[in-house]
């Protein structure tokens, strides 16, 4: 029979067993193909959470540059190099970036000397505001920003801090002056007001009954 020829051809001699041989081959690697479970895909790489800020790190170094001594030179040897600059009316205003999006610490110089400095604080590196009353007493003005915060100002020492509700929110550095000019100068720029004004309490007018 044909079928008994095929077996007596693939089992006589070294042909029948080469051709034996690859028919096995083939019929094992048509087995793996099918059936071999395919590769897990590999895992996608966890993306690194951001570093978490440590605002209790003193970022600044505002506080070391002196009003009506330290230069632009002096301010960018301390505090390095500003975020930005603009010049208005005479006037040069240095920025530096803070630890927070959305709070920039100003210097506002005038014939290259520092006037004042604008400093966010974010911890309690600058003390707290019992701190400065047990150093220089009762402060010589309050005053008040556009979000009703207080700010204690120590016009000899040349300092003004502001009470954000907890602690200080604020450092401001100037050229220690008397409250006249003061006034005048800086807290106009800043906006900073003696009284809290409130707009008035508009109401709609009763009507008469008939």
């Amino acid at each position: 029979m044909l079928l008994d020829k095929i077996l007596e051809t693939l089992t006589n001699g070294k042909r029948g067993f080469a051709i034996l041989f690859v028919i096995t081959a083939t019929i094992v690697f048509i087995f793996f193909i099918f059936k071999a479970p395919s590769e897990a895909p590999p895992k996608p790489t966890p993306t690194p959470s951001p570093t978490q800020i440590n605002l209790e790190k003193d970022y600044s170094h505002l506080n070391k540059i002196i009003p009506g001594k330290s230069t632009l030179d002096d301010l960018i040897r301390i505090n390095g190099k500003p975020a930005s600059t603009k010049a208005s009316g005479g006037k040069a205003y240095v920025y530096y970036k803070t630890p927070l999006e959305g709070f920039t610490n100003t210097i506002l110089l005038e014939n290259n000397i520092v006037v004042y400095s604008l400093e966010n604080v974010f911890g309690s590196y600058r003390g707290n505001v019992s701190e400065y009353e047990k150093t220089y007493g009762e402060p010589d003005i309050t005053l008040y920003d556009r979000d009703l915060y207080s700010w204690y100002v120590y016009l000899d020492a040349g300092i003004a801090i502001e009470n954000d509700g907890k602690e200080i929110g604020t450092m401001l550095y100037f050229i220690p002056q008397d409250k006249q000019s003061f006034m005048e100068t800086i807290a106009k720029e800043l906006n900073l007001l003696e009284k809290i004004e409130i707009p008035p309490f508009e109401t709609d007018p009763i009507p008469e009954s008939e």
